[in-house]
């Protein structure tokens, strides 16, 4: 099986769809998918955060009150909805750098569900060697 491993780096909630929609297109071709959140995503992620981070950047501001309003509108489901649909239907992993968590203070159950994992640098750079594709978003 082909596998894609993701570098995500960034909290910011458009970051976080554009994630989803490549682990989307990966898991419909039948990708094993790997996505190791480092940073800002790691406090983006933490229980209390992640529903409640839902501002759409763009430089274009049409095109962030298109996606806000689709997302309010319901034409469009959030990224952590999309996420779990994805690990319902396809082989994905989601992890924690686990020196970000540990700065802060945070375990796994910190994290929202969707958390499978806090493991270190080392751990993702041992997966990204064994992976086809690496994406850093």
């Amino acid at each position: 099986m082909t596998k894609m491993v993701m570098l995500v780096k960034s909290g910011n909630y458009t970051d976080f769809m554009t994630a989803t929609m490549i682990a989307s297109g990966a898991i419909a071709n039948d990708m094993e998918v790997e996505i190791f959140f480092m940073n800002d995503a790691v406090w983006a992620l933490k229980k209390e955060n992640y529903m409640h981070n839902t501002t759409v950047h763009s430089n274009f501001p049409e095109f962030a009150n298109t996606i806000a309003d689709s997302l309010n509108e319901g034409k469009i489901k959030p990224w952590w909805e999309l996420m779990a649909d994805l690990k319902e239907f396809g082989d994905i992993k989601l992890t924690v750098c686990a020196l970000v968590a540990e700065l802060g203070n945070l375990h796994k159950e910190d994290f929202m569900d969707l958390i499978d994992d806090v493991a270190g640098v080392a751990y993702f750079t041992g997966q990204a060697e064994d992976a086809d594709v690496v994406l850093t978003i």
